[in-house]
Formats: C-alpha cells, structure tokens, sequence
C-alpha cells in the first residue's frame, strides 16, 4: 500500500465514497469482505478513541476496493501500518507549526 489514506485534517477527505452515494450498509459489506475479524476489531478500538481517525481509514480501505486497486484482505498489520503512517503524518504537520 504506497498511496497516504489521509487527508482534510489528516490529508484525506474520503471523497470518493460520499460522492459516489455509497450507503453504510454497502460500505459495512465492503468492510466485511477487504478487511479480517482481526482487522475490523481493530478499526472498531480505535473508533473508541478517535473516531475520525478510524472513518479516515475506512473510507480509504472503501475507496481503494472500489476503484479496483485492493485486491487482497488486509489484515490486523496492515491496519497497524496505515495507523502509523497517520501517526507519522500528523507528527509531522504539528512539527511544522512549533
């Protein structure tokens, strides 16, 4: 996965899926089928805490399998790795404010 999932306050606006008029159950089923158990109970701790960040991840996850570039299930790691290019992207945008 090279391309950043983030933007508006985190780089990404999930366009893509608001525009298109895609419903939350279509995007529950989407879900189901890209993303492990392990993967969307992961998404749904992180919902706890922030919930932005969580639906930043998932419309990308959703986006990407719409426009045909996700062609595997991605897994509990792969959620961890997107959350930490979130984290080094934000790092780095407050950096730029101090």
């Amino acid at each position: 996965m090279s391309e950043e999932p983030y933007g508006g306050a985190y780089g990404y606006e999930g366009r893509g899926r608001r525009e298109e008029g895609i419903s939350e159950e279509e995007k529950e089923m989407i879900l189901r089928r890209f993303l492990t158990l392990e993967a969307r109970q992961r998404l749904k701790n992180v919902s706890l805490v922030r919930p932005e960040v969580a639906r930043a991840i998932e419309d990308y996850v959703v986006n990407m399998a719409l426009s045909g570039r996700l062609n595997r299930r991605l897994g509990e790691d792969d959620i961890k790795e997107l959350l930490s290019r979130l984290s080094r992207r934000t790092e780095y945008r407050l950096r730029g404010i101090w």
